[in-house]
């Protein structure tokens, strides 16, 4: 991926990045597709795919309780005070589906 197409995206998200931040994308992008290209070199023929990370049955009276945190609750009054654009009820988001 190029420079113009990262400068794409972030306009696309309404992003404005520097020079400086372009290029350590770039860097760490293709990190990743090198490290991408060592995986492709392992033998995998012998090795089971997981559908979970932990393949073990556990039923559902053994699972946890949900226990709701309010500690990182955000209030919807906090979430107004932040928003870019709002009106007295609602945060006011750009419309990107058939523009």
């Amino acid at each position: 991926m190029f420079k113009h197409d990262f400068k794409k995206i972030a306009n696309n998200l309404l992003l404005e990045p520097s020079t400086e931040v372009l290029e350590i994308t770039q860097n760490l992008l293709s990190s990743i597709d090198e490290q991408l290209n060592d995986l492709d070199q392992l033998n995998l023929d012998n090795v089971k795919a997981l559908s979970h990370i932990n393949e073990l049955k556990i039923p559902f009276d053994k699972l946890r309780d949900d226990v709701e945190n309010n500690d990182t609750k955000i209030s919807k009054q906090n979430i107004l005070e932040n928003a870019f654009d709002k009106n007295e009820e609602m945060v006011v988001m750009k419309r990107v589906v058939n523009e």
